[in-house]
Order: structure tokens, then sequence, then C-alpha cells
């Protein structure tokens, strides 16, 4: 079997759609399922046209982006030309409203066949984030003029979440069409004893650090978290309390407002609680997983995920966590036991890192969620139903 992956931009430009189409197409090449990626040279630079990064095949292709729209006319040649090598039985691509996923959509219609869109938030995610109707307006255009197609006759249209299928729903799709396949992810490498020798805890004893990892931009709604701190110094704990905030600075749209972090520091100035955040930056691989284990809670303030990439993580590290209802969060946590939920309330969030302050209760909540991890987002268990769902739209 033969299954090309599409997608506007792939490693080393690290996103939550590129890392989960770069980890499906190598668990399906270790198993014998060629999987190459056609991609463009969207944020990525000094890289070859054609590599193999570990198993993977990789196709990248020039592009000229208009606002959120990267357009690489030479992707369908370059179909047309790997279906010659060795047939294509599916197209699966990442992400709605992209050129990628357009061409491969075509591509698929051409040859009759299959055809599967990840959404990873892309179908009805815009509206939970992006207030100003105007700002709004390039979606609904793009869906007029589109009339939804790559997304409404895929044959498959996988999501990562219940609040995702819900969405998928709304938008338009047929229920029998919609999978949910969460993403997966290697809990190996989040547990202390199979890490390098020389891994040392660096833990502060004498104080709890909170964690904030994610991509930031403005609906991950940050200043929530510096209110929250806000609240923790009134009560006269804030010597126990620092926030490590891990990701770099990015727009969802190109309307909006760039600037945030620097909005974010002083406003943390204004309140008083600079000395309790610390903007680390990007951080990835060995440094992350480091930061999550050196960590005690993980605080998440987003106002949407479709999935939550960075709430997996922290789970597999066995931090408690403190969320709204949004994406994986509404299935890992169970409130009370494992972490805890919170309302857009910076008082609420104060209160619920308070009741975490506690380490026998962090480290409670912190196994439990390690086990749910472990039996329902293991990497071998999602790639099995990736497998499976492929095989059954082959045979169609």
């Amino acid at each position: 079997m033969k299954v090309a992956r599409v997608i506007e931009t792939f490693l080393p430009n690290i996103t939550g759609p590129v890392n989960q189409a770069y980890k499906i197409s190598l668990e399906l090449e270790k198993r014998n399922i060629n999987s190459p990626v056609f991609t463009t040279y969207y944020n990525v630079k000094n890289v070859p046209d054609e590599e193999f990064i570990d198993l993977v095949s990789v196709k990248r292709l020039p592009y000229a982006r208009i606002m959120q729209y990267c357009i690489s006319p030479g992707i369908k040649k370059a179909l047309e030309e790997s279906n010659t090598k060795k047939k294509i039985d599916i197209i699966h691509a990442h992400t709605y409203r992209s050129y990628q996923t357009e061409q491969g959509y075509q591509f698929a219609k051409k040859h009759k066949i299959p055809f599967v869109l990840s959404a990873h938030g892309s179908l009805l995610g815009y509206d939970k984030y992006l207030k100003n109707k105007l700002v709004k307006m390039p979606y609904l255009i793009y869906d007029s003029l589109k009339k939804k197609l790559p997304a409404i006759n895929a044959d498959a249209v996988i999501v990562n979440s219940q609040l995702e299928y819900d969405d998928a729903i709304k938008f338009g799709i047929d229920k029998k069409k919609i999978h949910v396949i969460p993403v997966g992810i290697d809990t190996l490498l989040y547990e202390k004893k199979n890490k390098d020798p020389n891994f040392v805890l660096k833990k502060n004893k004498n104080g709890i650090s909170l964690l904030f990892v994610a991509r930031i931009s403005r609906n991950r709604n940050l200043e929530l978290l510096i209110h929250a701190l806000h609240f923790i110094k009134k009560k006269n704990l804030n010597k126990k309390c620092k926030l490590f905030v891990i990701g770099k600075e990015i727009v969802n749209s190109d309307t909006d407002k760039r600037g945030y972090v620097a909005e974010l520091k002083q406003l943390a100035q204004k309140l008083g609680v600079s000395d309790m955040i610390q903007f680390v930056g990007e951080k990835t691989g060995k440094e992350l997983i480091d930061l999550y284990l050196n960590a005690d809670i993980f605080v998440y303030t987003s106002l949407y995920e479709n999935f939550g990439q960075p709430l997996l993580e922290a789970a597999a590290a066995g931090l408690p966590i403190i969320s709204p209802r949004i994406g994986i969060a509404r299935e890992i946590i169970k409130d009370g036991e494992t972490g805890y939920f919170v309302e857009y309330d910076a008082k609420d969030v104060s209160d619920k890192i308070a009741l975490l302050f506690d380490k026998n209760e962090r480290e409670i909540f912190g196994k439990r969620l390690q086990t749910i991890v472990k039996k329902k987002y293991a990497w071998s268990k999602i790639i099995n139903e990736y497998c499976k769902l492929y095989r059954s739209l082959t045979k169609k």
C-alpha cells in the first residue's frame, strides 16, 4: 500500500499537524507501508528539495503565499510523477483550507482513489478565537468558493477529539465518514527511568514550578494566567510559585496584531508579578521533555483546542493538569482526580493551583494521568487505527 501525504509545511518546521503527519508516515514506513510526504518550503530554510527524514521520503516544492494561503503549483506534477513510479492507493491531506489539500483532493478524484482529511481543528476552530466578524470573512468566503468539497466529499475525515467531532458534524460532514483518532505519544520518552542516566531532576524543592507550553498567540489567553499569578501573590503564596512559559510567538491570522509577548510582559510588570514569570522561548526534543519532567503543575488557558498536544505531553510526564474544558482535556482530566477544570476566571485558576501545592496530591494525580495515556494514546495503538481505516477504504 502507498499512502501519499500532503501538507502545507513540514519538518524542520514544528507544528502540531506537522508532528502528527511525520509520526504517522514514520510508523507506517516501519510497517512497510509506503507513505511519502509532499509539502512546500514554507517556514523552512537550507533544506533540500528531496530528502529522507528517518524513513520518510519528503518532497518540497516552491510556493507563493497570499495571506494564510500557500500556493504550490508543482504539487500536481509531483503527485503524478510519484504515481507513475508506484501507484498511490490513498491521498491523506492535513488541514482544511489548504492548496495542498485541494490538489490532493483533485488528484484522488481524478484517479478514483480514497481521499482522507485530517482536520486538525481547521474546520471551525477559527470561530472560537476570532471574535471580529470582519476577520472571519476570509474563512467564510473560502468555504463559499470551494463549497467545502475537500471536507464534505472526503472518504474519511479524521478528528482528534470528541470536541472536534462535534465541530465536524456542525460543519456538515456525514457522521459516517468521521473517525475519532487521537494524537499518539511515545510514553517511554517521558519516563525518568528510561532516560539518559545522567539526567538529574532540577525541581525546586521549596517551590512550585508551573508550566505552560504552546506556540504563543492571542488565542492562548495568557493574560488569564498572569492575572491568576496576581491573585496568588495577594494570598502571599508568590514565593512558592513560578511560571515557565515555553513557546515562540506566532500569529494565527495575518489580521492578528503582533507584539503579544511584549504586551504580556507589560501586564506582568503592571501587576507586580514579573519575578514570577519566565518566558523561555521555543524548546523542542530532549530540552522540552526535561522541562516537563522538572515541572510540578501544567496550566493551560487556551480559548480553543481541537486536541492540545501539550496537554498529552504533560500527562505523559505525570503532571497534574489545570485547564478549561477544551480539546483532549475533556477526556483526560477527571476533576479532582487527575487535575482540575477551570472557568476563564483568574481567581478560579489561582484557587485550583493552590489546591495542588501538596506534593503527594500532585504525584497521585500524575500517576493516574500516565496510566490513562499508556492505555489510550500509545503510538502503537494509534497506528493500528490508521492501518485499519486505510485498509477499509482500499477494499471499497
